[in-house]
């Protein structure tokens, strides 16, 4: 470990403009520093976002009779596995994957006495895979974040990961949800634009409304944690199929915690995300990276943590404090507790 720079991604972080000359493309959020490599990561799959929901917009938008019907047969196909999601078993686990998987090659799916057809057209295929993308960011920010375990969180990943294997749209799109959602996945800090609202801030920042009003502070640091942890147990999740390759492995873990260290922390956030990641992929990085990653740690005690410190609000030292008596215990130890609920071997052959 040599300064302040880890792993694949050299490139120093920079802030994006906000003044006379915004990025030629209007999709493109401007941040308060996030790395080059990552922003043009994000700016390109919010695109493909964009453009894959423009294409659908009309469908969507349509509220004739028929297709209603449609949008909801397509949906309650699409969410009902991905709401039944258990860790009950392997088989289990198996069976999601590969009835997700069928929908998304378009194929004729039966639900109670009715024939469903997915792959109708591209339109009514892509609706599909939007569907699914968006859900399972959903079940992070409900499901995973509010369990008392991480139990949901290996089971949903492995689901995810196996569907990224047979199709790579879904895990473009899944991650252009999951940073829009979730920016610290990618990691940034988004400033407020000049003319933005603080409402409008905090949405982009990933707020829900909560009746009829934004939810707290306590409930959105929650929901970004629950997407850390399920964005951390994708990384360490075997891949599904065991005949093909990972999309998105145990690399990413380390290349998001380099980023994130190269980045100036932000109150309860940076505290929040970093305990979370750890928890969940400490092991997975220690068990790949070794000596490495231990060095690495040591940095982040040393050099990091009293940045994190310094910016922490007395309301809400919860996170920090956490967070140092883990990488305490990891200075001591030389080892890093595995995680409840880590699925080991491929669920689908």
């Amino acid at each position: 470990v040599s300064g302040a720079s880890f792993g694949k991604d050299s490139s120093a972080p920079v802030a994006t403009s906000t003044t006379a000359n915004p990025p030629s493309t209007e999709s493109l959020i401007n941040a308060t520093i996030v790395s080059k490599t990552a922003f043009t990561e994000f700016q390109k799959l919010q695109q493909q976002l964009k453009e894959l929901e423009k294409g659908v917009e009309r469908f969507v938008a349509d509220k004739s009779s028929e297709c209603n019907k449609m949008k909801s047969a397509l949906k309650l196909i699409t969410v009902t596995p991905i709401n039944s999601i258990s860790a009950s078993s392997n088989d289990h686990m198996a069976n999601k994957v590969k009835e997700l998987v069928h929908i998304l090659e378009g194929r004729e799916t039966t639900r109670g006495q009715k024939k469903i057809n997915p792959g109708l057209n591209k339109l009514t295929l892509n609706y599909c895979f939007n569907v699914a993308a968006s859900k399972f960011v959903d079940q992070a920010c409900e499901q995973v974040a509010f369990s008392d375990n991480l139990v949901p969180a290996f089971s949903i990943a492995a689901v995810i990961t196996g569907i990224w294997q047979k199709h790579a749209l879904f895990g473009e799109l899944f991650l252009a949800h999951f940073y829009r959602r979730c920016p610290y996945l990618i990691p940034a800090y988004w400033s407020k634009k000049p003319t933005e609202s603080n409402e409008d801030y905090l949405r982009r920042l990933g707020y829900a409304n909560d009746g009829d009003k934004l939810e707290e502070a306590d409930k959105y640091l929650l929901k970004m944690e629950g997407c850390v942890k399920l964005y951390a147990a994708i990384l360490q999740s075997p891949p599904t199929y065991s005949n093909l390759p990972h999309p998105h492995g145990i690399s990413h873990g380390w290349l998001w915690l380099s980023r994130l260290m190269n980045l100036e922390p932000i109150p309860d956030v940076t505290a929040t995300a970093l305990e979370a990641f750890l928890k969940v992929m400490g092991s997975a990085l220690l068990k790949t990276y070794k000596s490495q990653f231990l060095r690495l740690l040591e940095f982040l005690y040393s050099q990091y943590l009293p940045k994190v410190e310094a910016v922490t609000l007395q309301s809400n030292l919860g996170p920090i404090t956490r967070l140092k008596l883990y990488l305490e215990k990891i200075q001591k130890t030389k080892s890093v507790p595995e995680p409840d609920g880590r699925i080991s071997q491929s669920i689908c052959g």
